[in-house]
């Protein structure tokens, strides 16, 4: 019998390539929002290291100059952490769209692949029909031959 050949190669291959394009964007939109994220996190802990420092020059009795210095700091900070969350928002938003791009490739490539393997099962059990049936083809003509031989 003739070996197994699917159909439908062409496009489980383009599945497979659709469903690693998706992966790599994904990838590079998770790394994007890692690096956002990281930079998120040390604006806050300058904000925190501020408030510390600020708290310390209050207990130290420290020139209004200074306060205000540190006051300006702090609301630039607050601004900047502001805008942060912003972008930090919308690379949450790309990586979810992402998500979504990535689980729609694999489900495509997946229903394929189901489609492949039952092809592929179909074709084993008709191959293991047709050897069944050459081998009883086989033994109904051995015991043909030797019933024949009997009555010679």
């Amino acid at each position: 019998m003739k070996t197994f050949r699917f159909p439908l190669q062409a496009v489980l291959t383009v599945r497979q390539n659709q469903e690693n394009k998706a992966l790599e964007a994904y990838a590079f939109a998770q790394a994007g929002f890692e690096k956002i994220a990281a930079r998120f996190r040390r604006i806050h802990q300058e904000i925190e290291d501020l408030f510390d420092s600020r708290r310390a020059a209050l207990k130290a009795i420290a020139s209004s100059e200074d306060m205000q210095h540190m006051q300006q700091g702090m609301r630039a900070l607050q601004e900047t952490a502001r805008l942060c969350q912003t972008e930090l928002d919308k690379a949450q938003a790309m990586l979810e769209e992402k998500s979504r791009e990535l689980l729609r490739a694999r489900q495509g490539r997946e229903v394929v692949e189901k489609v492949h393997q039952r092809q592929f099962a179909r074709h084993q059990l008709q191959v293991a029909r047709q050897e069944q049936r050459t081998v009883d083809d086989l033994a109904t003509l051995k015991s043909i031959g030797e019933f024949a031989l009997k009555w010679r």
